[in-house]
């Protein structure tokens, strides 16, 4: 304010100090300003896919754990219900390493089988 100006003319004029600065604030901060409707909806997919991803990792992390439990106990010679139940939870590639475990501890790699694998003469 200068001198020749009063608190009262400058309110008048429309250039109160407060006024000026309370703008500037809103702007800054975005308070004040229409609330954009899709902008709701999207924050809620965002948590919807949040929580979905964290699902996913904890059912991936079960799934993990279980077929380690079944890979552990088709190391000893099983029942065939057993190998069944096994099947469930085994992928292809895990079946694999299973049997390759097997064979490595000197058993016969099907799991039903109990006895040393064979020796396979070559020609």
């Amino acid at each position: 304010m200068t001198e020749a100006q009063t608190p009262s003319s400058v309110a008048a004029a429309g250039t109160q100090p407060g006024i000026l600065l309370g703008a500037a604030v809103s702007k800054r901060t975005g308070k004040g300003k229409q609330a954009d409707p899709d902008a709701a909806k999207k924050q809620e997919a965002q948590r919807n896919r949040k929580t979905t991803i964290k699902e996913s990792a904890k059912r991936r992390e079960q799934y993990t754990q279980l077929s380690l439990l079944w890979h552990e106990k088709l190391l000893r010679p099983v029942k065939e219900n057993v190998l069944e139940q096994a099947a469930r939870y085994l992928t292809p590639s895990e079946y694999d390493d299973v049997v390759e475990e097997r064979s490595l501890s000197g058993l016969c790699g099907y799991p039903l089988c109990d006895r040393p694998p064979q020796k396979i003469e070559q020609r």
